[in-house]
Protein backbone atom coordinates (compact mmCIF):
# COMPACT_ATOMS: atom_id res chain seq x y z
CA UNK A 1 0.00 0.00 0.00
CA UNK A 2 1.54 3.44 -0.72
CA UNK A 3 2.38 5.72 1.84
CA UNK A 4 -0.24 8.11 1.76
CA UNK A 5 -2.98 5.47 1.89
CA UNK A 6 -1.36 4.49 4.94
CA UNK A 7 -1.60 7.80 6.61
CA UNK A 8 -4.89 8.09 5.43
CA UNK A 9 -5.65 4.32 7.11
CA UNK A 10 -3.95 5.61 9.93
CA UNK A 11 -6.14 8.92 10.23
CA UNK A 12 -9.00 7.22 10.04
CA UNK A 13 -8.24 4.67 12.75
CA UNK A 14 -7.34 7.39 14.92
CA UNK A 15 -10.69 9.29 14.21
CA UNK A 16 -12.22 6.28 15.13
CA UNK A 17 -10.44 5.40 17.97
CA UNK A 18 -11.39 8.84 19.54
CA UNK A 19 -15.43 8.41 18.98
CA UNK A 20 -14.91 4.85 20.56
CA UNK A 21 -12.98 6.36 23.48
CA UNK A 22 -15.45 9.56 23.98
CA UNK A 23 -18.19 6.43 24.11
CA UNK A 24 -16.73 4.65 26.73
CA UNK A 25 -15.34 2.04 24.69
CA UNK A 26 -11.71 2.33 25.90
CA UNK A 27 -10.17 -1.45 24.47
CA UNK A 28 -12.20 -0.62 20.80
CA UNK A 29 -10.62 2.60 21.35
CA UNK A 30 -7.10 0.74 22.24
CA UNK A 31 -7.27 -1.60 19.02
CA UNK A 32 -8.02 1.26 16.56
CA UNK A 33 -4.70 2.92 17.75
CA UNK A 34 -2.46 -0.02 17.56
CA UNK A 35 -3.57 -0.12 14.08
CA UNK A 36 -3.49 3.27 13.61
CA UNK A 37 0.15 2.80 15.04
CA UNK A 38 0.80 -0.23 12.22
CA UNK A 39 -0.40 1.62 9.26
CA UNK A 40 2.23 4.46 10.57
CA UNK A 41 5.36 2.36 11.13
CA UNK A 42 3.98 0.23 7.32
CA UNK A 43 4.30 3.12 6.11
CA UNK A 44 7.82 4.66 6.89
CA UNK A 45 8.71 1.16 6.68
CA UNK A 46 8.21 1.98 2.72
CA UNK A 47 10.03 5.53 3.16
CA UNK A 48 12.56 3.62 4.53
CA UNK A 49 13.42 1.24 1.96
CA UNK A 50 12.78 3.73 -0.61
CA UNK A 51 15.22 6.11 0.38
CA UNK A 52 17.92 3.05 0.73
CA UNK A 53 17.33 1.90 -2.63
CA UNK A 54 17.95 5.50 -3.88
CA UNK A 55 21.23 5.20 -1.90
CA UNK A 56 22.48 1.93 -3.27
CA UNK A 57 21.28 2.13 -6.36
CA UNK A 58 24.20 2.00 -9.15
CA UNK A 59 24.31 5.43 -11.18
CA UNK A 60 24.17 5.34 -14.52
CA UNK A 61 27.83 5.14 -16.51
CA UNK A 62 27.82 6.71 -19.51
CA UNK A 63 30.04 4.85 -22.50
CA UNK A 64 31.51 7.28 -25.27
CA UNK A 65 32.43 5.24 -28.09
Amino acid sequence: MPTNALRSQAARFLAAALEAQESGRTLEAHELTMKAAECLEDAMSVEQLRAASTRAAPRAVRVQS
